[in-house]
């Protein structure tokens, strides 16, 4: 059971490192961790209706309450949960295929469980049953949350949009919204279906070609929980749509800005142009969440495409995010600089301790050893750091000019390699 068990959530194969069984421990171990009632919801998986069932019938058996909000959107349980200042847990395995299933667990106040919390889960799934179970209730609360957003923002401008949900859990909210909204809607792949099977769960690993016919498209993963933006055409990367949101929080409150250490020169270029303070932090979902409220900033962003904009809610959710961007879309066409993220093959039990060799072997400019190991030059960075969820070190390289960026690649990829490349000789 310890292989699903992973930096920020639990998550495996099903029927086969995910079974019902597991899920029932998964269940006890959490309502012992959180020792009070829960807040739950699923995304569209085939396998969530019975997974969900085991969850339940742990969490229950350790004497605490689960209220079920059903299938939704990750955002629209989260904000529910928030609002009564509750945990929550969600069973979903996000942007993976639909053989995979999992649960993410946040704490009261959105702030997700962290890697030594999900060991003490585990740890704590082979305690006993308590005396006298929990009780499951029922709630819908769908309505509610598209009238928190339709009443807290307003189209400034009529739109044309294209939505594609990917069949995942945001064709349940999403199309819905931005019609209500008064938004002239397009809608693709908007039919609940566990099997995916319009392009997928994961909306960056393809091309959506019917999505560059509108001014605005958005795409969703298989939770809701983020968004891929095409704009007049063009697919944005992830800071190209921070730039976006930047240009209208700044507008309506500036303050200081969060960005993870892969976000680059566009985040900064922005910040400075608003002359506002930039906080870094670690790559990870919940260190931009910590370093947002700590810092009392007004937007957070990590490259992988999540945002934070508190003037919403204090933790991400793409379809609340995405209909911000809408109702103030600015004329802008933001373009970020060249970067590429580069990806090398590693084991799980060796990719620390490759990065750490190479942070003695590699020099520079100025050098961060937060994350891995980020180096600064005034046209240039670089990022080499070992994943959290995948058996993988990962390269990004961002320059100021296309030359620059190749140099930079020519330079470090090579002893990536050659680094991994030891391991299969010892």
């Amino acid at each position: 059971m310890a292989e699903i068990f992973r930096a920020y959530d639990i998550r495996g194969i099903f029927g086969k490192d995910l079974t019902q069984e597991i899920m029932r421990k998964i269940g006890i171990g959490t309502g012992y961790f959180f020792s009070g009632p829960l807040i739950l919801g699923r995304d569209v998986r085939t396998s969530s209706p019975v997974l969900r069932d085991a969850f339940v019938d742990g969490y229950i058996a350790t004497g605490n309450d689960v209220i079920d909000l059903g299938v939704l959107p990750i955002g629209a349980g989260a904000w529910y949960a928030w609002k009564l200042g509750m945990p929550y847990a969600y069973i979903t395995a996000s942007h993976l295929g639909p053989e995979w299933n999992g649960v993410k667990l946040f704490h009261p106040g959105g702030l997700g469980v962290e890697e030594d919390e999900l060991k003490l889960i585990k740890k704590l799934s082979d305690r006993s049953p308590a005396k006298s179970a929990g009780r499951v209730s029922y709630r819908d609360i769908k309505d509610l949350y598209l009238q928190f957003l339709l009443e807290k923002f307003r189209p400034q401008t009529h739109l044309r949009i294209g939505i594609d949900c990917g069949n995942g859990a945001a064709s349940l909210l999403a199309p819905k919204l931005f019609e209500k909204a008064g938004f002239e809607v397009t809608s693709l792949n908007c039919q609940p279906d566990g099997r995916f099977p319009g392009r997928g769960p994961d909306p960056t690993k393809v091309e959506l070609k019917e999505l560059k016919h509108f001014r605005l498209g958005i795409a969703y993963d298989g939770d809701g929980d983020r968004m891929v933006i095409y704009l007049n055409g063009r697919k944005l990367k992830p800071e190209e749509v921070a730039a976006l949101l930047l240009e209208i929080i700044m507008k309506r409150k500036a303050g200081p800005v969060v960005a993870n250490l892969e976000c680059g020169f566009l985040i900064e270029d922005l910040v400075e142009k608003y002359r506002q303070k930039l906080y870094r932090c670690r790559v990870g979902h919940t260190w931009m969440l910590r370093a947002v409220r700590k810092h009392k900033a007004v937007f957070g962003v990590e490259a992988s495409g999540h945002y934070i904009v508190p003037e919403i809610f204090p933790f991400d959710d793409g379809i609340a995010i995405s209909y911000f961007l809408a109702c103030y879309l600015p004329d802008l066409q933001p373009r970020g600089y060249p970067s590429e993220r580069i990806d090398f093959p590693c084991p799980d039990e060796e990719k620390f301790r490759v990065v750490e060799r190479l942070k003695k072997k590699i020099s520079g400019g100025k050098m961060i050893e937060e994350d891995g190991i980020r180096i600064e030059w005034e046209d240039a960075w670089i990022l080499l750091r070992a994943s959290n969820t995948s058996p993988l070190i990962r390269l990004t390289i961002e320059a100021r000019s296309e030359e620059r960026l190749e140099e930079l690649k020519k330079r470090f990829v090579p002893r990536v390699q050659e680094e991994i490349k030891m391991l299969r000789t010892k």
